[in-house]
């Protein structure tokens, strides 16, 4: 018997893009499901047109009670989770294929490629996130925001590994979500609920970090992420991608009020993770440059400039100040 896959989705007023996230799977889906938790948009009319089933459920703010209510529908023998503003990339459908037919394997990572907004300094991030998995009823969501599944699939014993499948994602190109929420002010409601709740999850409060420093508030951004570094320096939690993210926000919080000899340590220690993350490699130039060290942060520079995801406004920028820099490091 052929193995089966169940997509699921849970979705609020994205008529706009559902039927692209339904439509990228239809070749190897067996069922599309999606909760709606209270459309306006025409929504739920647009996913049944694209041929999923569409079920009701209210929203609690609570992203995990969404999305296990979708799960609760699925019948495959594999689930895939997606949101209407990503949809599976066509060369990933082999892949994907090839997933389901490894017996040893009970969830895949994959790459969720995030397609930034002008003026960012990459064109795309890719995060790895953990959305394939079989169908099982202990494998349910945990978090009211940031919710993951991974948690539950290791602590049933179930093998996690990596997979070639992308999902792009366009989301983050816009500002609202959801009919005009913004959507990081949501996201922080959300999470500070969140954390007040469990103060001692190093993860919730990496996550609250990031979003505060994403509004504007870099002091309290700082000492969120600082409180989560010291809980994971006690107690490790946080896999390695995780751990890169919170020093390369700390680096860039630290350069930002002019302690570079901080930044410079936090990006090295980022890099030691993905030494081709961007954003740590330009901290890192630009501390190098506040130290004194040219040369260093013309190898930065060099380094970040290979980087093919470089918006090309950044790029005629580190050109520029490369070139300088060579001029200096000869003299």
């Amino acid at each position: 018997m052929a193995t089966t896959l169940s997509v699921c989705l849970i979705a609020r007023n994205e008529a706009r893009t559902i039927a692209r996230a339904l439509d990228s799977v239809s070749e190897v889906a067996s069922q599309r499901i999606v909760v709606d938790t209270g459309s306006t948009d025409g929504t739920p009319e647009a996913a049944r047109e694209a041929g999923a089933e569409v079920h009701a459920f209210p929203w609690v703010d609570d992203f995990s009670a969404a999305r296990n209510a979708s799960l609760a529908h699925a019948t495959g023998d594999w689930i895939l989770v997606l949101d209407a503003d990503e949809w599976l990339a066509p060369e990933s459908i082999k892949p994907l294929r090839r997933c389901l037919g490894d017996a040893r394997t009970d969830a895949w990572r994959v790459l969720q490629r995030n397609l930034q907004p002008p003026g960012e300094l990459l064109r795309w991030e890719d995060t790895p996130v953990t959305r394939l998995f079989r169908h099982r009823p202990q494998y349910r969501y945990t978090g009211r925001i940031h919710e993951q599944v991974a948690p539950a699939i290791q602590a049933a014993g179930g093998r996690v590994a990596e997979s070639a499948i992308v999902l792009m994602h366009d989301g983050y190109q816009q500002t609202d979500v959801q009919g005009g929420i913004d959507r990081r002010r949501r996201n922080l409601a959300l999470l500070e609920r969140a954390a007040a709740t469990s103060p001692d999850d190093a993860y919730l409060l990496l996550q609250l970090g990031v979003t505060l420093k994403s509004v504007g508030r870099t002091e309290d951004a700082e000492e969120t992420l600082r409180r989560a570094w010291a809980m994971e320096t006690q107690t490790p939690s946080l896999g390695r991608a995780l751990r890169e993210t919170l020093h390369t926000r700390l680096s860039q919080l630290a350069l930002g009020r002019k302690d570079a000899t901080e930044a410079l340590r936090h990006a090295d220690a980022a890099l030691q993770f993905a030494e081709d993350n961007a954003i740590a490699l330009q901290v890192q130039a630009l501390a190098r440059l506040e130290t004194g060290d040219a040369a260093g942060a013309l190898r930065s520079f060099e380094r970040l400039m290979k980087d093919k995801r470089l918006a090309s406004g950044p790029a005629a920028d580190f050109a520029a100040v490369a070139t300088a820099l060579r001029r200096m490091v000869r003299r």
